[in-house]
């Protein structure tokens, strides 16, 4: 391997470990709107039912 194909090599692996990075925290960050989402969506439904049941 000549010294050009080992700086491709480098630098495409550095941009694999980057993205991966990335992808990593938005999954995260995807997790735990869906969480925040279905905690508020229970927590609708809970209200709207109390208030089906009181009327």
């Amino acid at each position: 391997m000549d010294k050009n194909e080992l700086y491709n090599t480098l630098i495409e692996r550095y941009f694999k470990a980057q993205l991966a990075i990335i992808a990593a925290y938005l999954r995260e960050d995807a997790y735990d709107t869906l969480q925040q989402t279905d905690h508020m969506a229970q927590r609708l439904f809970e209200e709207g039912l109390s208030h089906v049941l009181i009327a």
